[in-house]
């Protein structure tokens, strides 16, 4: 720089520092359930939310688990509960370069059977459903449904 300076006349006697203050092709990678999964590129200083709103916000499958790992401290994930509530402070935690953002899938429960609407049901928030709960989601019994006769079947304990 200095040289190119004084070989074009602009300065007789120049003087050149150079500081890189970041990188552009630091990059966070945001996965699961949001709807452009790929690596956002993180100039200055960003939270959870801006991440999540960069790739499209959440699916309409996205449970409300978040996991953080960050490049710092790969064994220690940091889990985010997210509130339906915008952007409480708690769930807004700094990301740095390097970091990956998992985003976890709501589980699903299914209803067959004579009840008024069949079909499989979203766990919201990975919380829990009671039986009753996600019958009433499908609409209750029917009148000829054998209520004595139902089944629970779990693929876990």
């Amino acid at each position: 720089m200095e040289q190119k300076l004084r070989s074009a006349d602009i300065l007789k006697d120049p003087h050149v520092s150079i500081f890189i203050a970041e990188y552009a092709t630091q990059g966070v990678d945001v996965t699961g359930e949001v709807k452009s999964p790929g690596v956002y590129p993180l100039l200055g200083s960003h939270g959870l939310v801006d991440l999540l709103s960069a790739a499209g916000g959440l699916t309409p499958t996205a449970g409300r688990l978040v996991s953080v790992t960050h490049k710092s401290d790969p064994p220690h994930p940091e889990m985010i509960k997210l509130d339906n509530r915008p952007c409480r402070v708690a769930e807004n935690v700094d990301i740095q370069p390097g970091d990956t953002i998992v985003v976890s899938r709501a589980g699903v429960a299914y209803v067959v059977g004579d009840v008024g609407h069949p079909g499989g049901f979203l766990i919201e928030g990975n919380d829990r459903l009671t039986v009753l709960q996600v019958i009433a989601r499908a609409w209750g019994t029917a009148k000829t449904s054998a209520q004595d006769k139902a089944l629970l079947i779990r693929k876990t304990p």
